[in-house]
C-alpha cells in the first residue's frame, strides 16, 4: 500500500508498478492503443471520442504517440505553454501525468490526449480522434 498526497487529500492505493507504453507511430486509418487511450489519425469509420482538426500543412509527419518529456511545450493561443504547468493547472496528480499520452510531430507536441491541441487553422482537414477507456 502506498500513501500519496494529492493536493489537499491523502490517498491510499495498492502499489502497482506503472508501465509507460513505448512511443508508437500513428498510421492513417489505424488505431493506436496507449494505456487507457485509443488514438486514430483520420479513422476510416465515424468514431466516438474527442475529435481534433488540423490543417495538413500544419503537421510535420510522422505523428507519434508518447509520454511527456522534460521541457515539452505546446503552442496555445500564440504562446508556448509548458505541458508540466498545464497539467499542474488542471490538477492532474503527478503520479498520473505519465499515463496521459501526447501526440507529437517533428515540430513538437500536437495535442494532449483529452486536453488542448496545438494552434491550427479552424478549417483543418486532418482528423485525430482520442477515446479514453475508463476501465483502466
Amino acid at each position: 500500500i502506498v500513501a500519496r498526497r494529492v493536493y489537499e487529500a491523502l490517498r491510499f492505493e495498492k502499489s502497482a508498478a506503472r508501465q509507460v507504453p513505448p512511443p508508437q507511430r500513428l498510421q492513417a486509418g489505424a488505431w493506436v492503443r496507449w494505456g487507457a487511450y485509443a488514438i486514430a489519425l483520420d479513422p476510416a469509420e465515424e468514431a466516438a471520442g474527442r475529435v481534433y482538426r488540423f490543417a495538413a500543412d500544419a503537421l510535420a509527419l510522422p505523428l507519434t504517440v508518447r509520454a511527456r518529456r522534460e521541457g515539452d511545450s505546446i503552442l496555445l493561443r500564440g504562446h508556448h505553454r509548458s505541458i508540466k504547468k498545464w497539467m499542474i493547472e488542471q490538477k492532474i496528480p503527478a503520479h498520473l501525468r505519465e499515463a496521459i499520452p501526447l501526440v507529437c510531430d517533428k515540430k513538437g507536441v500536437v495535442l494532449i490526449a483529452g486536453g488542448p491541441g496545438r494552434d491550427s487553422p479552424a478549417q483543418g482537414t486532418v482528423r485525430l480522434v482520442v477515446r479514453k477507456n475508463d476501465r483502466e
